[in-house]
């Protein structure tokens, strides 16, 4: 399950979910891309859920859209990552230092109505 939609002119959700297939991948992508396109300061509502590895297809296919994806990253200052993997949320702190201009926070799935505050503050 990849799944976007937008919310208004700065936010996205964005669910991810079970083992995500070739096409699935580029589907995704593609709606993440265009759903965000004219965004600037944008918030992202980032879920996660059952989370299984994405086969090889998956992701070795998706390397010649390293540039649309860098852009994608200048489209968003802040991203709240919900989710139950611990090793995920460790992840998100580590990113959080590397991507200064985009300020992550994770989240349990019980403290969602605290990412969204905190998206919305």
């Amino acid at each position: 399950m990849f799944t976007v939609t937008r919310q208004n002119d700065t936010r996205l959700n964005l669910l991810l979910g079970g083992k995500i297939g070739s096409d699935e991948m580029d589907a995704g992508l593609d709606d993440l891309l265009g759903l965000s396109q004219d965004m600037t300061d944008g918030r992202l509502l980032y879920e996660i859920v059952d989370f299984r590895w994405p086969g090889f297809g998956a992701i070795g296919g998706k390397l010649g859209r390293i540039p649309e994806l860098r852009q994608l990253l200048g489209r968003f200052t802040k991203v709240a990552v919900v989710t139950d993997k611990s090793w995920i949320r460790s992840l998100v702190r580590c990113e959080n230092i590397l991507f200064r201009r985009i300020e992550m926070k994770p989240f349990q799935p019980q403290d969602s109505a605290q990412a969204e505050a905190w998206l919305a503050a």
